[in-house]
């Protein structure tokens, strides 16, 4: 952990793992997921498998790589998912983080800054050949039908203080002060329970085997506080 980590946009985070900057744009209103959904789709339980040998660790090995890249190690699990085969490692993963920062909103880079923005994950995504085309979930629904139907979804939200030691059954609460903003992937839906599951790019000593649950209400409380939530899509 450091203090006050100093993100791009004039963010901070006060552990140096956060790295996600809020960028909202105007026009990712007229890229929905909803639209490309099945018509009438109900939400499903469903898990979109993730290998453990899959998983990454954001952690750096040395002191030349930048802490902040929760994006693109985010984005690497995206394409680590089913419906994707792919085994993307961590040096892609630097590789999404630092084409994002060159992409996002603001000037400058690692070291002087750390940190981006998901949009700017999902063009570099998109620039890299890794996905044809990214959409936008703006409710919890579209979240739970896109992870029923279409596959996992990219979130970038506040992390707070509550949310780094998950319960016993995996579950973090979104509750204490804002740390700083996170990327991550829902990629699992329970119905009967309520809950999404979640992967983080921790390592696999955190959480459940790398992952962690949040109950509907919470991923809602969290989508509703600046929250995104992208979906690669074919259109």
């Amino acid at each position: 952990m450091t203090d006050h980590t100093r993100l791009k946009g004039g963010y901070t985070a006060t552990d140096n793992r956060l790295g996600r900057v809020p960028d909202w744009d105007e026009r990712n209103h007229e890229y929905l997921v909803r639209e490309v959904l099945p018509a009438g789709a109900d939400v499903a339980t469903r898990t979109w498998r993730l290998a453990a040998l899959n998983k990454l660790d954001q952690t750096p090995r040395n002191r030349t790589e930048p802490p902040g890249t929760c994006v693109g190690h985010g984005w690497a699990h995206r394409r680590n998912s089913a419906p994707h085969t792919d085994t993307l490692t961590h040096d892609d993963a630097l590789a999404i983080f630092n084409r994002a920062q060159t992409l996002d909103s603001w000037p400058g880079a690692w070291p002087e800054y750390d940190g981006t923005s998901v949009l700017a994950g999902a063009k570099a995504m998109r620039e890299l050949k890794m996905i044809g085309a990214f959409r936008w979930a703006l409710t919890l629904t579209d979240i739970l039908l896109a992870v029923s139907h279409e596959g996992p979804v990219v979130m970038g939200t506040w992390w707070t203080e509550d949310m780094f030691n998950p319960n016993s059954s995996g579950y973090v609460k979104p509750t204490g002060a804002d740390a700083g903003g996170h990327c991550w992937i829902v990629r699992g839906v329970n119905t009967r329970n309520r809950y999404v599951t979640c992967t983080n790019s921790w390592g696999l000593d955190w959480g459940v085997n790398g992952d962690f649950r949040l109950t509907w209400e919470d991923l809602s409380a969290l989508l509703d506080r600046d929250g995104e939530a992208c979906v690669p899509t074919e259109t």
